[in-house]
C-alpha cells in the first residue's frame, strides 16, 4: 500500500505541475497512473484470487453461482474505474452513461441467479 500511496503523491505533483504549463498531457498522466497502480495490486490481487478459489474448493456452492458473483464484481471494478476517470477529465454526462451500463451488464449478468433464486422460493411456498 506505502508503493501506492507514493505513486499517488508522486503522479499528483507532476499532475499540478503539467497542469499549469501543459494540459493536455495530463490524461496520459492519469492513464498511466492507473496503470501503474494497477501493476502494484497485482500480487494482492493475485492471493485474493487464490483464497477465494481455496474457499470454493473446501464449500459446497454451486461454481456457476460463483463465476456469476466474480464476473459482477470485475464489471463493478471496471466500470468505476472509467467511471472515476471520465469524472476526472471533466465527463460527468459520460461517466454517468459508464454507470449505468455497468449496473445495466450486471443485471443482465445476474438474471440466471435470479431465476434460479426465484425458483427455488417457489418450491419453499409449494407451487
Amino acid at each position: 500500500m506505502f508503493k501506492v500511496a507514493a505513486v499517488a503523491l508522486v503522479i499528483s505533483v507532476l499532475y499540478v505541475l503539467l497542469w499549469v504549463h501543459k494540459r493536455e498531457f495530463t490524461i496520459l498522466l492519469q492513464l498511466g497512473a492507473v496503470v501503474v497502480i494497477l501493476l502494484l495490486i497485482l500480487p494482492d490481487v493475485k492471493q485474493l484470487l487464490d483464497t477465494f478459489q481455496n474457499l470454493i474448493d473446501i464449500s459446497s456452492v454451486k461454481t456457476e453461482y460463483v463465476a456469476i458473483l466474480a464476473k459482477a464484481l470485475g464489471i463493478s471494478l471496471i466500470t468505476e474505474l472509467a467511471h472515476d476517470t471520465c469524472i476526472d477529465c471533466g465527463e460527468s454526462a459520460l461517466a454517468n452513461k459508464v454507470e449505468l451500463a455497468g449496473k445495466t451488464v450486471v443485471l443482465t449478468l445476474s438474471l440466471p441467479l435470479l431465476i434460479s433464486v426465484a425458483r427455488f422460493a417457489l418450491e419453499l411456498i409449494g407451487k
